[in-house]
């Protein structure tokens, strides 16, 4: 998919859902990130989380985005989600390759909604 595909993709979807934020602490203090997915794969106990980077400008990128697993107690309603880093190099590139399919679904339906 090329990049601008992906950019409006990610851009049509947002433009009709609110923006979710997460910060995220590092070495270098914290980044304000725009939670573009939460994903599951199958086979998989986990939830996954794909984090855009907002930039000084408030720009971000969907080709830029931090993966993390995504954790949350189901059973507590009121919690709050919490991330942690993927630390198998196996699982990271099963959790980027279904951050591209996702991005790949939804130029699809964009695609479809523009011919009907």
């Amino acid at each position: 998919m090329s990049e601008n595909n992906r950019d409006d993709a990610l851009a049509d979807i947002r433009a009709d859902e609110e923006l979710v934020t997460m910060d995220v602490y590092h070495d270098d203090g914290y980044t304000t990130c725009i939670v573009a997915a939460i994903l599951t794969i199958p086979g998989s106990e986990h939830k996954y989380a794909a984090l855009l980077p907002v930039d000084e400008h408030g720009g971000y990128s969907p080709d830029q985005a931090w993966f993390y697993r995504y954790l949350i107690d189901e059973t507590d309603p009121g919690a709050d989600p919490d991330i942690e880093n993927i630390t198998d190099d196996q699982e990271l590139e099963a959790v980027i390759d279904r951050y591209d399919e996702y991005l790949d679904e939804i130029a699809f339906e964009e695609l479809l909604a523009e011919e009907e």
